[in-house]
């Protein structure tokens, strides 16, 4: 019987970093391909990351009331090579509670997740 090749949860360690498009093998990417034009102008640092797409899942059972949360920040890019859109980084983190108004609270991201930066 073979083993599963899938990490499992305790091993999974982030950020998660995948640095080739998993349908045809290419680095190269849309999004990183402008912001390395713009580095070379001087115009962004060179940790700077070139995402099409950043998406924020915030995972906690909304059963619960809670003043930290996890929250799971995903960048996208698109391959230049076949048009794949894929997950190129993710980062897990934490979000404080935002106390306001009645029906205007939520969840504050976290100074530590790199919008934009590596």
């Amino acid at each position: 019987m073979e083993e599963n090749p899938e990490k499992k949860e305790e091993d999974l360690k982030f950020p998660i970093e995948f640095k080739q498009c998993p349908c045809c093998g290419s680095t190269k990417r849309i999004a990183q391909t402008i912001i390395d034009e713009q580095i070379k102008k001087g115009l962004a640092g060179k940790d700077t990351i070139g995402a099409s797409n950043v998406t924020n899942a915030v995972i906690w059972d909304q059963r619960k009331i809670l003043l930290s949360v996890p929250i799971l920040t995903c960048f996208e890019d698109i391959c230049l090579m076949c048009g794949t859109k894929y997950c190129i980084k993710a980062v897990k983190g934490q979000g404080q509670a935002q106390m306001g108004k009645p029906g205007k609270g939520g969840f504050q991201l976290p100074p530590n997740i790199p919008y934009g930066r590596g």
